[in-house]
């Protein structure tokens, strides 16, 4: 596929603006906010308009700028924050020249399609031979690449143990690379991956023999036994935390507060779609302790050392006050996080769950108007 047909196709997800802004938008999607340099401004806008037409291919060497700082899940990303409707009609457009795309994954696929033809024009016209492998590596690292670099403790498990993030600007960010351990298994399997630092990938994945392959087997087996050794205790300290949160909490005098009338709205119907980080971050939270939450709430209302009718009303009252003066979910659902630390003394991951916990019942933000 050429620049210009997948320019045509990315028009649905872009704002309708003059062509040389379009493509300034699609680039700032698939490149890195952290990089020193910024492609989408680096070109004018005659050139721009002349890549978006067709009448002059990208060139090799504004091909290879943003290859450099690349950022394939702020591609994805960028997709999938999209509404329905949106993302529905990108997948029909694209499924003609790909049947296997959807609405699900029609942000992987689309940002395949654009790597593979950055890396062509990079090549000066050619079919890199390294194409479809760097497709593969940036999409491995889109599905795993945050959870093995937890799983790492932020250092190379291999001998050199060098840090897997490097300091940029003031900023420390990622500096790894997923690597698969055993080239004849699955290699979308996560137990079959592994971060690395990039000098240790590279040597590893050249040709990695029996006894190279057994030795990281073991080393991932032991990343793996440790981060489920203190994910145990980590899980412990929240289910704590959150029984201290409902224990200062239910110690609150109630008798002034008013009585509120909302309705109960799921959190996908309540968090706008751009916010997909905080969508994700509520999500995972409710996932994991909504029901170990209510089975706390039920036997702390049994032995009479809580209210939950009160108590949301406390909650939601937060809310309506942290909402008089802060613009964005984000700042408002940070502010109750706060709040809830202030009050209660504990830590904040509880304090977040909890926040997320009354999220999805119905006292933190309101149903989304259609």
């Amino acid at each position: 596929m050429e620049f210009k047909e997948f320019f045509n196709l990315m028009k649905p997800i872009l704002n309708g603006r003059a062509n040389a802004n379009l493509v300034r938008e699609l680039v700032s999607m698939i490149t890195s906010l952290d990089s020193d340099i910024d492609p989408s401004e680096s070109q004018k806008d005659n050139t721009l308009r002349a890549y978006a037409n067709g009448s002059r291919e990208l060139s090799d060497d504004y091909a290879r700028s943003i290859i450099e700082c690349l950022d394939y899940r702020n591609f994805v990303e960028s997709i999938n924050s999209r509404d329905d409707a949106i993302i529905s009609r990108l997948a029909e457009d694209f499924s003609s020249i790909d049947a296997s795309i959807t609405p699900e994954n029609v942000g992987e696929k689309a940002a395949d399609i654009f790597i593979d033809i950055l890396h062509r024009q990079a090549g000066g016209g050619r079919k890199s031979v390294s194409s479809t492998i760097s497709n593969r590596r940036y999409n491995l690292k889109y599905k795993y690449g945050e959870r093995l670099l937890i799983e790492t403790q932020g250092s190379c498990p291999n001998k050199c143990g060098k840090p897997l993030y490097i300091s940029r600007n003031e900023k420390s960010i990622p500096s790894y690379e997923v690597t698969v351990i055993d080239g004849n298994e699955a290699i979308d399997d996560y137990d079959n991956l592994i971060a690395l630092c990039p000098d240790c990938h590279n040597s590893y994945s050249l040709a990695p023999n029996e006894d190279d392959i057994e030795e990281m087997i073991e080393i991932k087996n032991m990343l793996k036994d440790r981060e489920f050794s203190e994910k145990g205790l980590f899980v412990l300290s929240i289910e704590k935390g959150i029984e201290n949160i409902l224990e200062n909490l239910g110690g609150v005098d109630y008798s002034s507060l008013p009585k509120l009338n909302y309705d109960a709205v799921k959190v996908k119907d309540k968090i706008y779609k751009n916010d997909f980080l905080l969508i994700r971050k509520n999500i995972e939270n409710v996932t994991s302790y909504f029901l170990f939450i209510d089975e706390k709430l039920k036997g702390m209302e049994k032995e009479n050392k809580i209210h939950y009718e009160e108590l949301s009303i406390q909650v939601r009252l937060a809310y309506l006050e942290a909402r008089k003066t802060m613009n964005g979910q984000e700042q408002i659902y940070e502010s109750l996080v706060d709040w809830l630390v202030t009050k209660t003394k504990q830590r904040r991951d509880s304090c977040e769950i909890m926040i997320s916990y009354f999220v999805q019942k119905c006292e933190v933000f309101d149903a989304i108007t259609k």
